[in-house]
């Protein structure tokens, strides 16, 4: 069997959770790369900018920020251009191929002498950064097959979601009693293990030689794409603010002990875990109403934060509050990339999803006792109105042809007499039985 004949159906239910647990270890890496460093900047500013440390410790951990800035940057360039230009290839060769080059830069962070080298390499650790999960996410859909692709997506992003409540504070707390090289090393050898798992349990999968890098940029015409990449650009960019500076915000604004800050971390990951599964529901309701409420609620907070930092618990609570929101307005349907949940209908002229059948309230039908134009029998009850009354949810007929089965049941068994008829019998015109003697 060739590998573009090798489906999901092929795959046993055991060997799909082992390569949907490879790929989740990845994407645990990529959470943990991303975020760790942020409550290590005193620390990296201290070990590699010791002379400006020694006058100015705020000056060292501002440069130490552009660590940050030049992972995201690798983030940006790396997305569009690695996704589109591999994804004409296999795709478990492809991810193999990004586990390692994450493992690489990640192994060069801990290894690199100076900070010029340790920024180079959070560039390139960053680049393998969108490609891993937008490749990573049509293979964890086709392990699973149809029906249960978002199920599998989302099992994939579960290592975000465990990085961010365990992965980033104990590699916090580890960076701060051995040396902050030590989170990276471990992060390195994550990625090494996601690797050699992705290696054994990842089925090979063909690419799609139609998509190419040229074909790819081309979604950058679009207008709505750059208001997208603005909104989010803009509307996130407190949350990261805060998120990259939590440990100057622990121990000198709020004057809390180094230790505190591992903590505030778990507070901060235990918040986005609870916005995620918030803001799915609450997007799927209505998603205008969610993404503009969230952003006014996220400039509430992030004002709230700023004037109540000095109280550890207040810091606490707002960090939370931070995670929150901004999860809440960032969770998205791995089986709707065209706007839609799995088997709902898309309304093109909105922006939000059409609501489900069931949520579409009933048309009313008026009551009447007696059809005068017609046969004079009673009308059929619909939707079971009377006391025997049922709610009849919109697509469900059910209720409403069992009645005029009935009704024509009635008609079609019904004697010839008692069925009355409009003629003329005896020289008297009137609507009575045939049998009936006319009364002068």
């Amino acid at each position: 069997m060739s590998s573009s004949e090798l489906t999901s159906r092929s795959l046993s239910k055991k060997a799909a959770m082992w390569a949907l647990l490879s790929l989740a270890v990845g994407s645990f890496g990529i959470g943990m790369t991303e975020f760790v460093v942020m409550g290590l900047l005193p620390d990296i500013g201290e070990d590699l900018l010791p002379s400006l440390w020694a006058t100015r410790s705020e000056d060292a951990i501002a440069q130490a920020g552009w660590l940050i800035s030049l992972y995201a940057l690798g983030v940006v360039v790396g997305a569009p251009t690695i996704a589109g230009a591999v994804a004409k290839y296999p795709r478990r060769r492809v991810m193999i191929g990004l586990a390692l080059a994450l493992t690489v830069f990640n192994a060069l962070t801990f290894l690199a002498p100076t900070f010029e080298w340790v920024a180079a390499s959070r560039f390139l650790a960053g680049l393998p950064h969108g490609a891993y999960f937008g490749i990573g996410a049509l293979v964890a859909a086709d392990v699973l097959g149809p029906g249960m692709r978002a199920k599998g997506v989302a099992f994939v992003l579960t290592g975000l979601t465990v990085a961010n409540v365990v992965g980033v504070p104990l590699g916090t707390y580890l960076g701060q009693q051995v040396g902050w090289r030590a989170a990276f090393m471990v992060v390195a050898a994550i990625f090494a293990a996601a690797t050699v798992l992705i290696a054994f349990f990842v089925p090979e999968r063909p690419g799609d030689p139609s998509r190419t890098l040229r074909a790819e940029l081309k979604v950058f015409r679009i207008g709505q794409v750059w208001l997208a990449l603005g909104v989010g650009a803009i509307g996130f960019g407190g949350f990261f603010a805060v998120y990259s500076y939590i440990a100057p915000l622990v121990t000198e604004v709020a004057g809390s002990p180094a230790w505190v800050v591992p903590i505030v971390l778990v507070v901060m990951g235990l918040g986005m875990t609870v916005g995620n599964l918030v803001g799915g529901h609450l997007a799927d309701v209505d998603l205008k109403r969610t993404l503009v409420g969230g952003l006014i609620g996220l400039a509430l907070v992030l004002a709230l934060l700023a004037v109540t930092a000095h109280w550890i618990w207040a810091l606490g609570f707002f960090v939370f509050a931070t995670g929150f929101v901004a999860s809440a307005l960032s969770p998205t349907d791995p089986d709707a990339s065209d706007g839609r949940r799995a088997g709902q209908p898309v309304d093109r002229s909105r922006a939000q999803p059409l609501r489900p059948q069931h949520r579409q309230q009933p048309r009313r039908v008026p009551r009447r006792r007696r059809d005068r134009g017609g046969l004079g029998l009673p009308r059929p009850r619909v939707g079971g109105s009377g006391p025997r009354r049922r709610r009849t949810r919109a697509g469900d007929g059910q209720p409403l042809r069992r009645a005029a089965r009935r009704a024509r049941e009635r008609v079609t068994a019904a004697p010839a007499a008692a069925v009355p008829v409009l003629g003329r019998v005896g020289g008297c015109r009137s609507l009575r039985p045939p049998t009936a003697r006319c009364r002068r």
